[in-house]
C-alpha cells in the first residue's frame, strides 16, 4: 500500500507542523484528505494543485492521489499568464487553490484553500497508470511535464527513506518548493516513514525561519547549491543547531570549494551530509554519496539509489565498463517516468521509456564505482535548483522583441544581445523582462551586447565561442 493511502496507520503521531496553522496528526490529515477526495471521485480526474509549503497544499496533493486521480503540481508563484496557458493546454477538471472571492463556489474547502471545478466535460483521456505531473522547468513555467505513476512515486520514496535511514523521529524543515521534484521527494519520503514535516515558506535569510527550526527541533534540511551559498554567507559553521542531524544537497553541482567546505563543517558538527543527483524524469532521486564517503568523494554524484542502476553508455550505445571513460549517464529503475506530456492528448499515453532514462548528462566513474558528472549534452542549466532549457529561453527572448542567445552555467545566466541601436537601453530592458517573468535573482543574470552571433559554416551557433566574447 502506498504511503498516501496509509496515513491512518500512524494515528495520533504528528504529521505536519505548519508555521502558520500549527500541528496536524496523521489521523487529522487522513480525515481531511478523505473529505476532499470524496469530492473528486468517482472516475479519474485531473486536478491542478497550486502549491505552497502549507498544510492545505499537502492535503490537496494527497487527496488527489487517494482519489486515484492525477495531481498536476505548479508553484503558487507562477504568473497568471503561464497558469492560464497550462489550464488551456491540459483542461484540468479541478483546481485546488487559495480561496478567491472572485471565483465560483468551491466544491470543497479546507481552511484557506478550495477545490474549484474548471471543466465539466473536458476532452481529456487519462492513462490508468498516471498519478502525477511535475513540470520539467519549474521557474520558467514550462508547459512540458513528466508523467509519473504511483509506482514511480512510491518506489522513490522507499529508496530515499532507505539510504537516508529515515524514521518516525525525523523532522525535516521545508527549504524548497513543494512543486519542485526535490522538494516533493522530501515530503513523500518522510510521509512514508511517519515522520513529522515542518512546513514553512520563510526564507533562510529571515529570523522566523531559524526560530521555527529551533522551536520545533528540525532534524534535517535539504538544499540546492544556492541554498548552501546562502548558508555559507550566513556563517552556518558558527550556528548552534543541536537538533540538526542530516543535510542533503541536489538540484545542481556544488562548486568544489563549497562541497569541500560543507563536507568539513558537517563532520565537525556531527551532521550527516549527503550529496545527491537526480532528475524530475526519475521522480526525483537517481544517486547519492553516502555520508561516510563524502569527505573523499564530495565531487562525485555517488552511486545509484536502492532499486536503481546507473551506468555509462558510449555514443554507439554500448555500456562502458572501464573507469575514467566519458559517456552518457544512463539510469534504470522503477522511478523512471512514463514519458513527457506537452498537452492534454499526451495524458492518455502509456510507458514510453521502459524504466530506462537517458539523463542527457556526460559522466564517468572511478575505480571505487563512484560516478561523476562531467558535462551536459543538451543546452540546460540550473538556476537555484530549477532546470532552465536555454532553447526555450531563447524563444522567450525573441518573442519579446530582442535578438539574442542565452548561455551560462548553473546559477549564472548569460544573455548575449545583438542590435544596431539602443545598446544600453536594450540591456536594461531585456534584463528586466527576464527577471520579471522568471523571478531570477538580479545578480545571477548577466546581459551584454555583441556585434554579431558567431556561427559555423553550416549556420549553427558557436556557443563556446559566443560566451567568450564580452
Amino acid at each position: 500500500m502506498s504511503f498516501f493511502d496509509n496515513l491512518h496507520q500512524y494515528a495520533d503521531s504528528i504529521c505536519l507542523i505548519d508555521e502558520v496553522a500549527g500541528e496536524f496528526s496523521y489521523q487529522t490529515v487522513g480525515d481531511l484528505c478523505d473529505e476532499v477526495s470524496s469530492a473528486i471521485t468517482p472516475n479519474k480526474k485531473l486536478v491542478l494543485v497550486i502549491c505552497e509549503n502549507r498544510y492545505e497544499s499537502i492535503v490537496g496533493y494527497l487527496s488527489t492521489l487517494r482519489a486515484d486521480s492525477v495531481a498536476m503540481l505548479v508553484n503558487a508563484s507562477l504568473s497568471k499568464e503561464l497558469l492560464d496557458e497550462i489550464i488551456n493546454l491540459y483542461q484540468p477538471h479541478f483546481i485546488w487553490k487559495p480561496i478567491d472571492i472572485e471565483s465560483t463556489q468551491a466544491v470543497r474547502t479546507i481552511a484557506g484553500y478550495g477545490l474549484y471545478s474548471l471543466c465539466e466535460n473536458p476532452n481529456v483521456e487519462l492513462n490508468s497508470e498516471l498519478s502525477l505531473l511535475l513540470s520539467t522547468s519549474g521557474s520558467t513555467g514550462s508547459p512540458k511535464f513528466t508523467r509519473l505513476t504511483e509506482k514511480n512515486i512510491t518506489s522513490n520514496a522507499i529508496s530515499i527513506a532507505e539510504y537516508l535511514e529515515l524514521d518516525v523521529m525525523d523532522r525535516p524543515i521545508t527549504t524548497l518548493p513543494m512543486a519542485y521534484s526535490y522538494g516533493l521527494s522530501v515530503i513523500n519520503s518522510h510521509l512514508h516513514v511517519g515522520a513529522t514535516i515542518l512546513l514553512t515558506d520563510s526564507s533562510l535569510v529571515t529570523k522566523s525561519f531559524w526560530c521555527f527550526l529551533r522551536d520545533n527541533q528540525a532534524t534535517s534540511m535539504a538544499g540546492v547549491p544556492y541554498t548552501y551559498q546562502m548558508l555559507q554567507t550566513l556563517r552556518f559553521a558558527r550556528m548552534d543547531l543541536p537538533s540538526l542531524r542530516k543535510m542533503t544537497q541536489a538540484g545542481g553541482k556544488l562548486s568544489p570549494d563549497l562541497a569541500e567546505d560543507f563536507a568539513k563543517v558537517t563532520k565537525e558538527k556531527d551532521i550527516q551530509f549527503f550529496i545527491m543527483y537526480g532528475q524530475t524524469e526519475a521522480t526525483a532521486r537517481i544517486s547519492y554519496v553516502p555520508a561516510e564517503s563524502v569527505q573523499k568523494k564530495f565531487l562525485s554524484i555517488g552511486k545509484a539509489i536502492p532499486q536503481g542502476k546507473l551506468f555509462i553508455c558510449s555514443e554507439d550505445r554500448f555500456e562502458i565498463d572501464e573507469p575514467g571513460i566519458e559517456g552518457e549517464l544512463i539510469y534504470e529503475g522503477p522511478n523512471v517516468m512514463m514519458g513527457y506530456a506537452e498537452c492534454a492528448a499526451d495524458l492518455s499515453k502509456g510507458d514510453e521509456l521502459s524504466a530506462r532514462l537517458h539523463t542527457g548528462d556526460l559522466g564517468q566513474f572511478d575505480d571505487d564505482g563512484f560516478f561523476y558528472v562531467t558535462g551536459r549534452i543538451k543546452r540546460i542549466i540550473k538556476m537555484f535548483g530549477n532546470r532552465i532549457n536555454l532553447d526555450q529561453l531563447d524563444q522567450f527572448i525573441s518573442s519579446n522583441g530582442f535578438i539574442g542567445v542565452s548561455g551560462g552555467e548553473d546559477d549564472h545566466l548569460k544573455i548575449a544581445l545583438t542590435g544596431e541601436q539602443g545598446r544600453e537601453q536594450d540591456i536594461v530592458a531585456a534584463k528586466k523582462v527576464i527577471i520579471d517573468a522568471f523571478k531570477f535573482d538580479h545578480k545571477a543574470v548577466e546581459v551584454f551586447m555583441i556585434d554579431e552571433i558567431p556561427r559555423s559554416e553550416s549556420g549553427k551557433i558557436l556557443y563556446g565561442q559566443l560566451f567568450k566574447v564580452k
